[in-house]
This record gives structure tokens, sequence and C-alpha cells, in this order.
């Protein structure tokens, strides 16, 4: 099997894997398949829309990228790290003054900052007091000690974002992040015209995530829409050491910190799993890559898990499977 045989099974097996399952897991869904930084499928299945409105999902729909999302604010992070303004173990509150003494930016990238795993922003009753609330939560475990998910780190990871940018933090991503690598993610309200992939009635065109629709669909930790090209794209960044299209975007050093296990084998955002990198989220989304095989796959879908388990199973061992399938095609020709 030549390069482009290898390209055309690795579009038949992609395409026949989603298909299959694209009535019994999601509603909607779009996957892009990358070689070496070359797309060798991309792809759109099920529909979107109400009753009579509904048309076909297509490889430009937007889907909630939730989770995702911290990985583009990791990446505007380091970034500015990269200008020499401060250092991945620079003290959160010589940026932020009231947040937890002891924290560093390397704690809340590494989900080790001893935060609490969840905070309840809704209840409070405005856009302030929520802030407040972020900077000044106290930490229940020494940092460095625990690894523990919280989208507190991420939420004061954009705030930070924000002081040292002055600018407000969808502005910041952008000019970061999204501009430079032209992706079309964004924060809502999405310009008209734009295909979202409805996660339920309620949240349709808005962030699933709570606490991100509760300070105005714009947070570290989530709210960011976009299309399994941009989170391929993104991904490309590491996968490429820093570069991306033979353009400096991130030094080498940062982009391989950033993909090297830290405690619990997490990196900065990336969840390091055997010889992949990946990220998923709790509305369907996922993306990993193989950088042994420069393989790199992006698979959203509106299969919103949150709350079950099941679900999220069947979602992530169907990920692995695909996964599987094309490194073994990898193989044949290696």
């Amino acid at each position: 099997m030549n390069e482009q045989e290898l390209r055309e099974r690795i579009s038949v097996v992609t395409e026949q894997f989603v298909a299959s399952r694209s009535q019994e897991l999601f509603g909607a869904s779009t996957i892009e398949v990358r070689l070496a930084g070359e797309m060798v499928y991309g792809g759109a299945f099920g529909l979107i829309g109400d009753g009579a409105a509904t048309v076909p999902t297509s490889t430009t729909t937007a889907f909630d990228l939730d989770g995702l999302t911290e990985l583009f604010t990791a990446t505007a992070f380091l970034r500015l790290v990269d200008t020499g303004r401060l250092w991945i173990d620079t003290p959160l509150n010589v940026v932020l003054p009231d947040a937890a003494e002891g924290v560093t930016f390397y704690h809340l990238l590494t989900h080790t900052s001893g935060l609490p795993a969840t905070i309840d922003l809704c209840d409070l009753e405005d856009y302030e007091a929520r802030i407040m609330a972020i900077e000044f939560t106290k930490r229940i475990f020494e940092p460095g000690t625990t690894l523990a998910y919280s989208p507190l780190n991420f939420m004061l990871l954009g705030l930070a974002i924000e002081t040292l940018t002055d600018l407000p933090l969808e502005q910041a991503i952008a000019l970061l992040v999204l501009q430079p690598l032209d992706l079309h993610a964004g924060f809502a309200p999405l310009p008209r015209g734009i295909a979202v992939a409805p996660t339920s009635p309620k949240t349709h065109g808005e962030p699933y995530d709570a606490n991100a629709r509760c300070l105005d669909g714009i947070a570290g930790h989530a709210g960011l829409f976009g299309t399994a090209a941009d989170m391929a794209m993104l991904a490309g960044v590491y996968l490429d050491g820093g570069h991306i299209g033979g353009v400096h975007f991130l030094s080498r050093a940062v982009a391989e910190e950033a993909t090297r296990p830290h405690q619990g084998h997490m990196g900065f955002g990336w969840h390091l799993t055997g010889v992949t990198w990946t990220h998923s989220a709790k509305t369907g989304v996922v993306v990993t890559v193989d950088p042994l095989r420069r393989l790199t796959l992006a698979w959203l879908t509106n299969a919103v898990w949150d709350g079950d388990p099941r679900l999220e199973k069947r979602l992530s061992d169907a990920n692995h499977e695909l996964v599987e399938s094309i490194q073994r095609l990898v193989d044949a020709v290696s």
C-alpha cells in the first residue's frame, strides 16, 4: 500500500466507521483526519435543526467545544509566555492579587492547583460577584500534590489573560490564537448564518456549560464553538513543535513542555495516554493526536454525556477504536 492508497483507505474506514454510528450515538457529527498536517478525510453526518427546518450537518457546522476551550486558553497563555512577560512557574497572585497563595500557572495548566473540583456561579447575583468568587476561591489541597480536574483552573487562566493583555478574553483569544491560525471558532453570539449543532433545546446557540453561560458565555474553561477543522489545526501546532504551515507560532521548548507528561500524565490541557495526546468534553467532542504517526483526529458530536457515564464510555470506546483502526493502516506502510 503506497501513500495515496493509505489516504484512500483512511477515508473509507473513517466514513464507514462514523456513518455506522451516526444514529445510535449522536444526532449530528463532523470529523477531520490529518496525516502529517494534511487533511485526508473530512466528513459530516446527521441533521441539525428542529422538525421541518432540519438540514444536513456540514463540515462548517459549529459545535459546542465546551472543555476543548481549554486548549485555546492554554495556547493563548503560552504565547504570552513566549513574549517573556512571565513564565509557567510564575505565581498566579502576581497577576491576580486576590488569588490563592502558592498556586502557580503551572498548577492551573496541569490541574494540580488544589482548588475545589466544582463551583456554582449561577446562584450569585451578578457578573461581578461571580468573578470575585472565582478569584477568591481557597485551596483544599496543597498545590502540586493532587491531580484533580477543576474548571476553576482555566477560569482563572482566562482572567489572567485578560489582565495581561488588557483585553476581554474573547478578544485576547482571537488576537493570540484564532486570527493567526485563520480559525473560525468563536464565542457566542455567533455570526448570523452560522449553523450550530444543538446540545439541548434550552442551550441552542449558547454554551451547554452552566458556569460559562453565567459568565456571559465567555470563559477560559468553556464557551467556544468551532469545527473539526479548527480543532485539527490547533492540534497541529503542538504536533509540529510550535510551527504551523512553516510559520513560527509557539517556541519549540514551550510546545514540547505542553505535551510532555507532568503529574498523572497531564500536559498543559492535553491528557497523555499511551502514545497519544487527547482532550474530550461533556458535549461529545474529542481531539486526539498521535505524534509518532503524525496523525490527528478531531471528532465533534452533539451527544452530551454529562451525567451519563455509559454514553461517555461508548463515545470514548468508539474514538479509541477508530484511532486504532487508522493507526493500523499507517503502520502497514511504515
